[in-house]
């Protein structure tokens, strides 16, 4: 129970409460001077870590930000329902989510409505929905083996892409017509080339600085239209046939058919592309990193060769939970308190910021032994913790493709080492990310060199 609530009037006794002025404070010159490595892969040597689990970002004309990389804080605000807090004002706050997916995207509802709706359109994305799309994913692998070179240097960041490009076009919107398909892929990777340009972060930087105000991008609203007239090809013509093939395009059609109220076709497209976006980066990202990270570490390597050809996914399946540990694709996640909120003993005003520091959590020692290691071993015989292991989020606002994302990460590398080995580029350290992303990209694009397997 929260030191300074009630539980049966459930308000919040601020006079029991420590105020924001009792954190360590970091100004401008602090942030400037630790250039984001706190937030970012290897930040043990982050000036901020000396400030302790809590510290708060207090800047000229901007919000407070309380950080914390305490698990016990995630809790409470991961299962915090009664609407004190909000996801949606952090993302539209410091994110372009209602540039890129629309004011009307599901992710800015809040407390029972986001749960309804996740609710609806969760179902293409897990359980049992998510071994139909196994044999697609396998095909999609075996298709592209002979388009990488073998015995020379190649980014395994666009292999990564590639796959991910092709198991969302294929599965989520299973686009009916190769001359389709091939538009769909054009357009695309000219809409994520926009949104990974540092043109793009730049204006973002430019609209955290404007307090959220996003400025338009055209670029990015013209590449968005251009994916979302072929998405809306697709849904007439399924509609003119009646053909109902097995991907989330055709699931999210029929849920949407029994609504009360049903959804246009245009928020239909949006929410499609928005899908992709996501799942693309978050898998992108992934299997980079799963690349970088094995081939400079040749004992976990090999065993997880050999565990697939023995026909287990233990193994692999720690592998990439460790990946997500030391390489999460967002290192952070949050809230906004919409009135006084208690964070375990400390009063978060109404505006001010609670900042999950994913990446530090991951990387404290008390919580994973030598953080900074490579070991999936540790989670060979314990699940990943609920609040110690952070690479989607947590709560009701939890990634809905999370379980696609590990699912999907599973069966591209299990198909792809029983075909290449995977070796690490001469005299090339991996293991860092990149400083010109807006994600925390491999530098160099995780290079390594692909070999036929000859005993296969």
């Amino acid at each position: 129970m929260n030191a300074g609530r009630d539980p049966e009037t459930d308000t919040v006794h601020e006079s029991a409460l420590r105020t924001l002025d009792t954190l360590p404070r970091v100004g401008i010159r602090g942030l400037v001077r630790d250039r984001g490595r706190f937030f970012r892969p290897l930040g043990q040597d982050s000036p901020l870590r000396r400030l302790g689990e809590r510290f708060l970002i207090d800047i000229p004309l901007g919000p407070k930000l309380v950080v914390t990389s305490s698990p016990e804080d995630a809790k409470v605000v991961f299962s915090e329902r009664d609407g004190a807090l909000s996801f949606g004002q952090l993302l539209r706050r410091f994110t372009p989510h209602e540039q890129l997916f629309g004011s009307d995207a599901f992710i800015f509802l809040e407390g029972e409505a986001h749960v309804a709706e996740k609710r609806k359109i969760a179902p293409p994305l897990h359980g049992k929905a998510l071994k139909s799309y196994e044999q697609a994913m396998v095909d999609i692998v075996r298709r592209r083996l002979s388009q990488w070179p073998l015995g020379e240097p190649v980014e395994f960041s666009t292999i990564g892409g590639q796959l991910s490009l092709d198991v969302m076009m294929t599965v989520i919107f299973g686009v009916s017509k190769p001359q389709r398909m091939q538009r769909l892929e054009r357009a695309m990777l000219a809409y994520c080339a926009v949104t990974e340009s540092p043109a793009f972060l730049g204006v973002g930087m430019l609209s955290m600085a404007l307090r959220g105000r996003w400025l338009p991008i055209p670029k990015v609203a013209r590449t968005a239209a251009a994916v979302d007239a072929i998405v809306l090809e697709e849904i007439a013509e399924r509609r003119r046939t009646g053909s109902r093939p097995d991907d989330c395009l055709a699931m999210f059609l029929e849920l949407n058919e029994h609504e009360d109220q049903p959804h246009d076709d245009a928020f239909l497209a949006r929410s499609m592309r928005g899908l992709m976006l996501a799942g693309y980066a978050a898998t992108a990202v992934t299997l980079g990193w799963l690349a970088d990270l094995l081939v400079h570490q040749p004992d976990v390597l090999a065993e997880l060769e050999q565990s697939i050809d023995r026909g287990e996914d233990s193994y692999l399946d720690a592998v990439i939970a460790e990946a997500l540990r030391v390489r999460p694709a967002l290192p952070l996640t949050g809230r906004r308190a919409l009135r006084a909120f208690d964070l375990n003993g400390l009063l978060v005003p109404p505006g001010a910021f609670v900042v999950i520091a994913i990446m530090a959590v991951h990387e404290r020692a008390d919580l994973h032994p030598d953080p900074l290691a490579f070991r999936p071993e540790r989670f060979l015989d314990a699940r990943p913790g609920t609040y110690t292991w952070l690479p989607f989020g947590g709560g009701m606002f939890r990634c809905l493709g999370a379980e696609f994302v590990l699912f999907e990460a599973r069966v591209l590398v299990r198909t792809l080492l029983r075909h290449r080995r995977l070796r690490a580029v001469p005299g090339r350290r991996g293991g860092r990310p990149s400083r010109k992303h807006p994600l925390p990209v491999p530098a160099g694009g995780a290079p390594v060199v692909l070999s036929a397997r000859s005993d296969r």
